[in-house]
This record gives C-alpha cells, structure tokens and sequence, in this order.
C-alpha cells in the first residue's frame, strides 16, 4: 500500500511539472534561457590629456617599426599630437582613436571603459584637428584668414602671435581668437558661425608652420569652439571586438574648376554650366545682352544609400537677376529612377528649396536639406537644375557640395 502511496503522489509530482513547464512554454517563452546581461553604450567623449598622452604611446610604438617616408610622418603626427594636441587630418585621427578605443596600450582608460562593450554600441568622440572640417560647407564670407595686422593686434612682444605673425603651442591660441572674433563681431546673434585660418608653427624635431583653421559658433555671450566628431560604431568580427570608424561623408564636390562626378546636360538653350576656377559650378542663359529660354543640368553620379539612415545634402551657392518671372527655377531635384544621359524631368522629384535673389555676388549656405526620404535606395542621384525664359535669365553660381549620413 505504501509503493501505491508513494507512486501517486510520484505521478501527480510529474504531472505539475509537466503542466508547468507547458505552462512557462506557452506564456514565458524566453524562460529557460538563462539570463544574459548586455553591455551596450550610446555615449558622447572627449579626448583628454590622459587620452591624447596614451595616443602619442601607438605612434611612438610604430614608429619603432617605421621606416623611409613613414618615419617622416609619423615624427610629424607625434609632434602635433604632442604640442597641440591636434591631428593633422581626419584619417589618422580616426585611426588612432580607434586604437585607443580598443585598450591595445596598458595606460589607455579605454581598456576598462569600452573594451567590453556588446555589438551594437555607439560612440562620438570629440577631438582636434588642424585643420577643421566643420568649415567645408562654410561660405567664404563667413570665413576669416588673420592677416598680419590682426597678429599685431594681439601683440608683438615676445611670447604674442604679432612677433612672428603665427601661434604656438605656448601661446593659448584659442583664446586669442575667441578675442579677435569678439572684438570684430560686437553684434553677434546666438547661433551665428566663423571660420578662421591661421598659422601655426610646430616646433622641433621637424619645425613646421602650418595653415589651421578652426570653426566657432556665438552661444549668446562667447565664441565656443566647434569640435570636430567621428562617429565610432562596435562591431564583433571573427571573434573580436573592435572600434570601427563610421563615414557619414557620402559625397564631397567643390565644383571648382571642374565638375568632379557631375555631368552637365542642356534639354533647353544654348549655355551650358561651366566649372569656374573661381566660383564653382556657373550657369547663365543671359548671353548676347539678352535672355534666352534654357532646362540645364548638372547631374551628381549614382548614389548608394542602402544603408543610411539619415542624409541630408548642403551647398554654398548665389544667385542674382532671377527676374518676376514665375516659370523661373533654380532648385535641387532628386531621382532613384535616372539611369543615364539626358534626363526626363518626369523621373524627378523637387526638394523644398529654391533658390534665392540675392542683392549681391556673396555665397550663400543653402542650410540642410534632408534626402532621408531616399536612404535605403542604392541608386540616388542630385541634379542642380536652372530653368529660364525670354524675360528671366539670372545666373546661379554652386559649390562645395556636401552629402553626409547627419541630420
């Protein structure tokens, strides 16, 4: 009697566990795994003394390893980063810093922070660089190149920038032009960006001087630096974790002097756009002191955005003389159906913008327009299109165009 006892109550022991287990399957279906922590970061840094200090480590160890040309720019690399702690150009910058990522030096924090860090973390990391990238889609009227009256004002004594006419690592040079943009622009509204083009002399080993630019924004009160971002994406390849550089940059033309991937086309009129070494991709159907009707193109080659997520395009350019006339355009189209030669207006689809009349021959910034409707297309293609007619024909001037994976 006990061994039929003990085998009921086995059998209704069983019996919950089964109805349990189907019970979890059912309503818990992640229950039998077993739990699983996740390290994944979305983070802003800014390299520091201790980050650019353990930088300097990976180029003095490839350096042991350098020879001929290499040794050359690796000595000038180290200076920088040294002195002014700054990069001369985005490549090494992003490289190094992805080093450094890493942990691969025992002094770098990096080691502890971000080395253990799942797939799918993200990192922008702020850093210098000599020369400022910010200021590519900067019109030339908001851009300041120092001339020697403006180091003078600074100062000619030793240890100022008016005695030799250039910066040095010694100077505090940063300060110097928050003072010089403070003193030109008393009326600065919050928001309103300069740029600036300066010398700068590196010292020994291998003294150079330099051209640097920098980009600053007014926050109100004060001229703040416009630091330069990499966008950092993790990603576990093989086995093993590494820092990859993310390029938003997807396309870069400045239109000066020659056309770089675009390719003109004329539907309408005799003019066609020309590449001016001067002022960029130009275009007008007022010839023979009159106006003449014209549909011209400039065409951008195919764009792969497969696998953006946000685009946005921007452009310096003006305009003038664009007449009353309501059949008049200047403005940006898009198409993910162009394959070629002349183009069919009705594969084309306008951006809000058009272009403005402007008073005088200044460069514009067109601001950004967004193509996020387009990501996820592999073949996008830009065309900067000027429409004219027998009473409206004004010229349109295009340059440093820039698309790039931002918002």
């Amino acid at each position: 009697m006990k061994h039929i006892v003990n085998y009921i109550i086995a059998g209704c022991l069983l019996f919950t566990a089964s109805c349990t287990k189907t019970w979890n399957e059912r309503n818990l279906p992640l229950s039998g795994e077993r739990s699983k922590t996740t390290n994944v970061i979305d983070r802003e840094i800014a390299l520091d003394n201790d980050a650019y200090t353990a930088i300097v480590k990976l180029v003095q160890a490839d350096l042991k390893k350098a020879a001929g040309d290499d040794t050359l720019t690796l000595q000038k690399l180290e200076n920088y980063l040294t002195k002014a702690q700054a990069f001369p150009d985005f490549g090494t910058a992003t490289k190094y810093i992805a080093q450094y990522l890493d942990g691969q030096t025992e002094t770098t924090a990096a080691a502890a922070l971000f080395k253990s860090v799942d797939p799918g973390s993200k990192l922008v990391v702020t850093f210098s660089l000599t020369q400022s990238t910010e200021m590519t889609s900067f019109p030339v009227s908001q851009v300041d190149t120092l001339q020697t009256e403006d180091y003078d004002a600074m100062g000619t004594a030793s240890g100022q920038p008016g005695r030799y006419d250039n910066f040095d690592n010694t100077m505090g040079h940063i300060n110097y032009l928050k003072t010089f943009l403070k003193l030109k622009y008393p009326y600065a509204k919050m928001g309103d960006k300069r740029g600036i083009v300066y010398k700068f002399y590196f010292g020994s080993p291998n003294g150079t001087l330099n051209d640097a630019t920098i980009a600053f924004v007014y926050n109100g009160s004060e001229w703040d630096v416009m630091p330069e971002k990499a966008n950092f994406e993790f990603t576990k390849e093989g086995g093993s974790r590494n820092w990859n550089y993310v390029n938003t940059l997807i396309l870069s033309e400045t239109l000066i002097g020659n056309f770089g991937t675009f390719t003109p086309y004329s539907l309408l009129g005799d003019a066609v756009w020309i590449p001016d070494p001067a002022y960029g991709a130009k275009m007008t159907e007022y010839t023979g002191g009159a106006n003449h009707e014209g549909d011209d193109w400039l065409i951008s080659a195919g764009l792969n955005l497969s696998e953006r997520q946000v685009a946005t395009l921007v452009f310096d350019n003006v305009s003038r003389y664009l007449g009353p006339d309501p059949t008049f355009d200047c403005g940006v189209y898009v198409s993910t159906t162009y394959n070629g030669g002349a183009p069919n207006p009705d594969d084309w689809t306008k951006l809000d913008w058009t272009a403005t009349n402007a008073g005088s021959w200044d460069f514009y910034t067109s601001g950004r327009l967004s193509l996020k409707p387009y990501c996820g297309e592999s073949n996008v293609y830009i065309a900067f299109r000027y429409r004219s007619t027998e009473t409206a024909a004004g010229t349109w001037e295009v340059k440093n165009v820039l698309i790039e994976a931002v918002e």
